[in-house]
């Protein structure tokens, strides 16, 4: 079966991997491995702002505006071949509430623990460096934690909260292999989740949370 997906990949992206290996014969550098992997990155988040869409009462019109945070990821998988793996991904999110509309008081967090199926589809060159994209969908939980949020005509909230909410994302980046056992890249995400509602009797709701963070990370390949 790994054989089977390997060679679809190969007829599909052959063009976009520099035309393989040419009449000159000559014989590149080494590839990574096939085979189990696992690896990990940091860097900021970038949380855009979204709609305050219940406050205790359905709102309208009312936005909250989130300071640049950070993402840390963990992922592992299997590498097929040179062209494609499958992963999973986990990791958090942290981000700080800087205001809200209309509110006096807007101190509160919020983080975000996904939990990703990936796809990823490598392009290798004929060097070290290769690029690769991918896309996959799961579900994160989002953590909200209030110290106080004030909102005169309401009234206040604080306490913490999870709720867990349909996500998927899309990423890309580069890869450079130190050898065909470890490689270092950055890579660009951008993940979607599903407007999450915390509480029960006081109820907090936001639109959708859209991230955008730029890592740079480490893997290892068994």
């Amino acid at each position: 079966m790994k054989t089977h997906i390997c060679r679809w990949f190969l007829v599909v992206f052959g063009v976009m991997s520099w035309g393989s290996y040419n009449s000159r014969g000559a014989v590149g550098p080494a590839t990574l491995a096939p085979g189990f992997y696992i690896g990990g990155g940091a860097g900021p988040n970038f949380l855009e702002n979204t709609r305050l869409k219940q406050f205790v009462d359905p709102l309208t019109g009312v936005h909250v505006h989130f300071d640049p945070g950070v993402s840390f990821n963990i992922h592992g998988g299997y590498r097929f071949c040179e062209f494609f793996a499958l992963e999973g991904q986990t990791g958090m999110d942290a981000n700080s509430i800087r205001s809200i509309t209309g509110a006096t008081s807007a101190d509160a967090n919020v983080y975000q623990v996904p939990f990703m199926a990936n796809a990823v589809i490598n392009l290798p060159t004929r060097s070290p460096l290769s690029l690769f994209m991918g896309a996959g969908a799961g579900g994160v939980a989002s953590v909200i934690d209030i110290n106080d949020i004030t909102i005169p005509s309401i009234g206040s909230v604080f306490g913490t909260d999870t709720d867990v909410t349909f996500a998927y994302h899309a990423f890309g980046g580069i890869e450079y292999a130190l050898n065909d056992r470890m490689s270092v890249g950055a890579m660009y995400s951008y993940r979607s989740v599903q407007s999450p509602r915390w509480g029960r009797a006081v109820i907090v709701e936001t639109g959708h949370l859209r991230n955008h963070s730029v890592t740079l990370g480490v893997n290892f390949h068994f």
